[in-house]
């Protein structure tokens, strides 16, 4: 491999399944505290594009996301041995990737349920990154 120069690499989502840990214990979270959701779209980016909650509700779980859930999810398999590797911009969104691909960047889309639509150029694991770099 060539010498890494620079490196960009969007953390939730792509290093780790952070969409996977939010559905699951968003919902842990909401029925421990009582609080009425429903599903709106499992496999939407936003958190209010996800849960139908109140505005209250909806600040709640943001604020449990922000202080605890993040400290419970983990790197997807393979990730950190990965990123020392590493020399593309690699994101799971799809705005993202393409305004690096704009200005020339070379990137790869970390595949996820919300952005299957893209026709960026796609991976599906971080072994999948490796055969592409």
């Amino acid at each position: 491999m060539s010498t890494i120069t620079n490196i960009g690499i969007d953390l939730d989502g792509t290093i780790t399944d952070f969409h996977r840990y939010l559905v699951r214990y968003g919902k842990k979270f909401l029925k421990d505290n009582n609080i009425k959701f429903k599903i709106k779209n499992q496999k939407a980016y936003e958190i209010n594009e996800i849960f139908e909650l109140k505005e209250n509700d909806l600040e709640l779980l943001k604020e449990y996301v922000r202080t605890e859930l993040r400290m419970k999810v983990k790197p997807r398999k393979h990730a950190i041995e990965t990123l020392k590797e590493l020399h593309k911009f690699i994101d799971d969104k799809i705005k993202h990737c393409a305004s690096v691909e704009e200005v020339g960047i070379k990137s790869l889309i970390f595949d996820n349920v919300y952005n299957r639509n893209s026709k960026l150029n796609r991976i599906n694991n971080f072994k999948d990154l490796i055969e592409k770099i």
